[in-house]
């Protein structure tokens, strides 16, 4: 089981499922703790950081509906989180452990 605190909330990565647990903020405002399995993923999509800009991971599932493109409509999903360049290297074994 690896885990890391992200800048939107908290990601767990286990031996069958992804664990998306928002900050106390997000929560408030709605977003809700989503667990993901990794037959269910169909795709993830990550927007490396920039110099003025953070990074976003997002995962698209089945039975999700619509894709957002863009960075600020990735980040409104209950699917996605924002993360800085300190967390790339975590990003990407995440990516690699699910294989998609």
């Amino acid at each position: 089981m690896k885990s890391v605190k992200l800048v939107t909330g908290k990601l767990t990565v286990d031996n069958e499922k992804v664990t998306l647990k928002p900050n106390m903020i997000n929560r408030l405002l709605g977003k809700r703790t989503i667990d993901i399995y990794f037959e269910d993923i169909t795709m993830v999509d990550v927007r490396k950081p920039s110099l003025f800009t953070r990074g976003v991971i997002s995962f698209k599932f089945t039975p999700r509906t619509g894709y957002k493109k863009g960075k600020v409509g990735l980040a409104s999903q209950e699917n996605s989180l924002i993360f800085k360049k300190k967390h790339r290297k975590f990003i990407a074994e995440v990516v690699s452990t699910i294989g998609k």
